[in-house]
Protein backbone atom coordinates (compact mmCIF):
# COMPACT_ATOMS: atom_id res chain seq x y z
CA UNK A 1 0.00 0.00 0.00
CA UNK A 2 1.40 3.37 -0.98
CA UNK A 3 1.38 6.55 1.04
CA UNK A 4 -1.67 7.93 -0.81
CA UNK A 5 -3.69 4.79 -0.14
CA UNK A 6 -2.61 4.75 3.50
CA UNK A 7 -3.68 8.39 3.92
CA UNK A 8 -7.05 7.69 2.28
CA UNK A 9 -7.55 4.64 4.51
CA UNK A 10 -6.82 6.73 7.60
CA UNK A 11 -9.18 9.47 6.46
CA UNK A 12 -12.01 7.03 5.75
CA UNK A 13 -11.42 5.21 9.02
CA UNK A 14 -11.58 8.49 10.93
CA UNK A 15 -14.98 9.55 9.52
CA UNK A 16 -17.15 7.06 11.45
CA UNK A 17 -15.05 7.57 14.58
CA UNK A 18 -15.66 11.33 14.41
CA UNK A 19 -19.40 10.86 13.77
CA UNK A 20 -19.64 8.42 16.67
CA UNK A 21 -17.94 10.88 19.01
CA UNK A 22 -20.39 13.62 17.99
CA UNK A 23 -23.35 11.39 18.77
CA UNK A 24 -21.97 10.05 22.05
CA UNK A 25 -20.93 13.51 23.28
CA UNK A 26 -24.08 15.35 22.24
CA UNK A 27 -25.54 17.52 25.05
CA UNK A 28 -28.78 15.54 24.89
CA UNK A 29 -27.12 12.65 26.71
CA UNK A 30 -26.14 14.95 29.58
CA UNK A 31 -29.81 15.77 29.98
CA UNK A 32 -30.66 12.06 30.04
CA UNK A 33 -28.01 11.46 32.70
CA UNK A 34 -29.38 14.35 34.75
CA UNK A 35 -32.82 12.72 34.61
CA UNK A 36 -31.42 9.41 35.83
CA UNK A 37 -31.04 7.55 32.52
CA UNK A 38 -27.64 5.89 32.81
CA UNK A 39 -25.73 2.72 32.00
CA UNK A 40 -27.74 0.05 30.20
CA UNK A 41 -30.80 2.30 30.07
CA UNK A 42 -28.72 4.91 28.19
CA UNK A 43 -27.58 2.32 25.66
CA UNK A 44 -31.17 1.14 25.21
CA UNK A 45 -32.29 4.74 24.66
CA UNK A 46 -29.64 5.26 21.99
CA UNK A 47 -30.61 2.05 20.22
CA UNK A 48 -34.32 2.89 20.42
CA UNK A 49 -33.67 6.11 18.50
CA UNK A 50 -32.56 4.05 15.52
CA UNK A 51 -35.98 2.42 15.28
CA UNK A 52 -38.20 5.30 16.41
CA UNK A 53 -41.16 6.12 14.21
CA UNK A 54 -40.12 8.73 11.67
CA UNK A 55 -36.41 8.18 12.22
CA UNK A 56 -34.45 8.89 9.07
CA UNK A 57 -30.78 7.97 8.79
CA UNK A 58 -28.59 10.97 8.12
CA UNK A 59 -26.40 11.12 5.07
CA UNK A 60 -22.71 11.72 5.59
CA UNK A 61 -23.12 15.35 4.54
CA UNK A 62 -25.90 15.90 7.13
CA UNK A 63 -23.83 15.02 10.20
CA UNK A 64 -22.35 18.50 10.67
CA UNK A 65 -25.79 20.12 10.40
CA UNK A 66 -27.40 17.72 12.86
CA UNK A 67 -24.60 18.03 15.42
Amino acid sequence: MGAAEANEFDRLFDEPRTATARVQCHPWWERCAAEGIKGEAMVAARQALRYAEGAVPLGRCDVETAA
